[in-house]
């Protein structure tokens, strides 16, 4: 008897994690049934992009944006913006990310820091280090406390060979977070390359 109590709790387990795994499942029924909740939309928006990475997610972000400024329950304009520019990063869509991590920023007044975080890397990504060094220039104005923004300058400024804009970007990074390891190596590499163009 004691066997089979186990095999049916093995298997009623596994069962279990089988349908707690595949949150897809749970949120296409959400959203079935609530076609216009943000959090539903945003869930399997994201579920779906962590899955395959899949542009639909897009489009699902924009009804819930669109559902949250109707004032629809379950809208978080700041997890939705800051999500869309992700999404639309993930496509390629650089303009259309960098403005939705600025909604977010927007949204969240001006206090979520990691969608201007994440609007830098994308022009860093992009190719396009002078729009980067403008958002991280953005970020220490807004927060000069803010050593991750610091960091962020320096990388940008660095990459536009500004080394002196990078050299001082690095240590104000290091200056408000001396453990932060990154910066202290960047800061390094540039010191090398001043030291290289210095007569």
């Amino acid at each position: 008897m004691l066997l089979v109590w186990g095999i049916t709790l093995l298997l009623f387990h596994t069962d279990n994690l089988h349908i707690w795994s595949s949150n897809r499942a749970l949120y296409e029924r959400a959203v079935s049934k609530a076609p216009n909740k943000p959090r539903y939309l945003l869930n399997l928006s994201n579920t779906l992009r962590r899955e395959n990475g899949a542009y639909s997610s897009c489009a699902l972000l924009e009804r819930a944006r669109l559902a949250s400024q109707q004032g629809a329950a379950g809208g978080d304009a700041v997890k939705i913006a800051f999500s869309l520019g992700n999404c639309y990063r993930d496509a390629g869509k650089p303009n259309e990310a960098s403005a939705a991590y600025d909604e977010a920023f927007i949204a969240s007044s001006t206090r979520f820091l990691p969608a201007w975080e994440n609007k830098v890397l994308l022009w860093l990504n992009s190719g396009r280090p002078e729009r980067a060094l403008d958002a991280a220039n953005a970020i220490t104005e807004n927060s000069p406390q803010y050593g991750r923004g610091w960091h962020l300058m320096g990388v940008a400024a660095a990459t536009l060979r500004d080394w002196n804009t990078a050299e001082r970007a690095f240590r104000r990074a290091l200056a408000l977070d001396p453990t932060d390891n990154a910066s202290l190596t960047y800061l390094g590499q540039v010191q090398a390359e001043v030291s290289k163009t210095s007569p």
